[in-house]
C-alpha cells in the first residue's frame, strides 16, 4: 500500500514555482542607437584590431554609432558595418543643401503683383 502511495505522490506532484526575477536579473532595454553624420568619405575596418578594410562611408551619410570606444566607434549603416575613428564624424546634422536657381539659368526677376486694396467694394 506504501509503494501506490508514494507512485501516487510522485506523479502527481507540483514542481517548486520558480522564484520572481530581481530586479539585477532583469535586462535593462537597449539603449537608442545615436545617429551621427560622416564628415568625408571613410574607409572603415571589419574588426576592431585588424587591417582587414570593411565598407567605405561616405561624405554626409546619416550612420548609427553602436558601441563607442576612447578613439573609435562601430557603425551601421543599412546592412554595412564597420569601425571608424572618431574624428570622422559628428552629432550635428548637416545643413540642408540650397538650390540656386539663377545659376541653372532662370530668370528670377519676376514682376510683382499689385497688393490687395484695403477698400474693397462688397458685392450686392
Amino acid at each position: 500500500m506504501a509503494f501506490w502511495i508514494l507512485l501516487a505522490e510522485l506523479v502527481f506532484a507540483q514542481p517548486a514555482p520558480a522564484p520572481a526575477p530581481t530586479a539585477a536579473a532583469v535586462a535593462a532595454p537597449a539603449a537608442a542607437a545615436q545617429t551621427v553624420w560622416m564628415l568625408r568619405d571613410t574607409e572603415s575596418k571589419r574588426f576592431p584590431d585588424d587591417a582587414v578594410v570593411g565598407p567605405i562611408f561616405e561624405d554626409g551619410e546619416a550612420v548609427e554609432v553602436l558601441v563607442m570606444e576612447a578613439d573609435r566607434a562601430r557603425v551601421r549603416y543599412g546592412d554595412r558595418y564597420g569601425w571608424v575613428d572618431r574624428t570622422s564624424f559628428t552629432t550635428e546634422a548637416p545643413a540642408a543643401p540650397t538650390l540656386d536657381l539663377g545659376a541653372l539659368g532662370f530668370d528670377l526677376n519676376l514682376p510683382q503683383l499689385p497688393a490687395p486694396s484695403e477698400n474693397k467694394a462688397s458685392a450686392p
